[in-house]
């Protein structure tokens, strides 16, 4: 079960990973989407576009590292609140540009992204269920064979496309009343 949940948080490491490092390359369109979106005080959107990328980095590092409670209540509500964020524009029928993968990817606030993180959420909750140890100490484990951490990168690097498929699909084909 451990490399279950490896595999899940790995997903979801590369995931946060990607989308803060796509973020920092194109700081001026992810202060420029935060100020869009309107939650925020004028003031504090180019903080929080600053740091957000950098909240990513770091709770995907230590999900990696040292998967406690703390790191997924943090993984856990920063997955919550871009739920909530994607419902809120998917139930309003609009349709935002963001930028959540900065200019690598070209995603919308909506219903594909409130999907998107839904299977985050799953395999958050999913990892967090099957792992006991951090991924490192996983990895490290006597029985543990070059292959077997091959496949399971590979795995989780398929897992994390598939994520990002099924918004783009999402996004491409939705309906557009519910």
């Amino acid at each position: 079960m451990n490399i279950l949940g490896s595999i899940f948080f790995i997903a979801i490491t590369i995931t946060l990973i990607f989308a803060g490092a796509a973020k920092m390359i194109s700081y001026s369109n992810t202060i420029y989407t935060i100020k869009k979106v309107g939650i925020f005080p004028e003031k504090i959107s180019k903080a929080i576009g600053i740091f957000m990328p950098i909240f990513e980095i770091i709770i995907a590092v230590f999900l990696m590292v040292n998967p406690n409670k703390l790191t997924i209540v943090s993984t856990l509500g920063y997955l919550l609140f871009f739920i909530a964020l994607n419902l809120k524009y998917a139930i309003e029928d609009k349709e935002i540009r963001c930028c959540c993968y900065g200019k690598f990817i070209e995603s919308k606030l909506g219903i594909g992204g409130f999907i998107h993180y839904l299977y985050l959420l799953v395999l958050l909750i999913g990892g967090y269920a099957c792992i006991n140890n951090s991924i490192i100490d996983i990895l490290n484990q006597n029985g543990i064979y070059d292959y077997m951490i091959f496949i399971i990168v590979t795995v989780s690097i398929c897992i994390m496309v598939n994520g990002f498929l099924i918004r783009s699909i999402v996004e491409k084909y939705r309906v557009r009343k519910w």
